[in-house]
């Protein structure tokens, strides 16, 4: 059974894990869900989505639970960013034969992995619970709600983290 050569894994863990940083980096301000002519990102309320005026942030929510819902995601989404480019780092590092490194980006992988999840699964949770007594608040499809390029760029980095966490994995067991 042949092996990939260490660099070649190297190579791909890399281009992955830029991809991830990039695609968690632009997803996280993007808009997230958009209903009733309102976009709604991990950090507030706009009236015309891709716009940087927000008509209301997380704080000024009225309802508690959906205030501290969205200020979880977004949270987590800032640091999956953080962890996404500190992986990158290490990933860079490898090329140079940095080897007793290796367990660090794993281990972070493996927390970004947990962190990218979050966000989006906050935001389809909010989308079938009674918050404030209204089920989904302004998310629920019934309301006209879609998700948005926000939203799809975050799912598509986590899925990105997991398959580079398995092309580490496996590919990388001669590490």
């Amino acid at each position: 059974m042949s092996t990939v050569p260490v660099f070649v894994v190297a190579v791909i863990f890399t281009v992955l894990q830029l991809f991830v940083f990039l695609l968690a980096l632009i997803g996280t301000p993007l808009p997230q869900v958009r209903a009733a002519g309102q976009c709604t990102t991990l950090f507030g309320v706009q009236s015309a989505c891709y716009s940087t005026a927000y008509e209301a942030h997380n704080s000024e929510y009225g309802c508690a639970a959906e205030k501290q819902a969205m200020t979880i995601a977004s949270a987590f989404a800032v640091i999956s960013v953080v962890l996404a480019f500190v992986t990158l780092i290490f990933a860079i590092l490898m090329h140079v034969g940095v080897r007793c490194l290796v367990v660090i980006p794993f281990v972070l992988m493996c927390c970004g992995v947990i962190t990218l999840c979050i966000p989006w699964a906050i935001l389809l949770w909010t989308r079938s619970v009674d918050m404030c007594n209204v089920l989904g608040v302004r998310y629920t499809p019934n309301n006209g709600a879609t998700l948005m390029t926000g939203f799809i760029l975050i799912v598509v980095a986590w899925s990105l983290q997991v398959v580079n966490l398995l092309v580490f994995t496996v590919l990388g067991n001669m590490w």
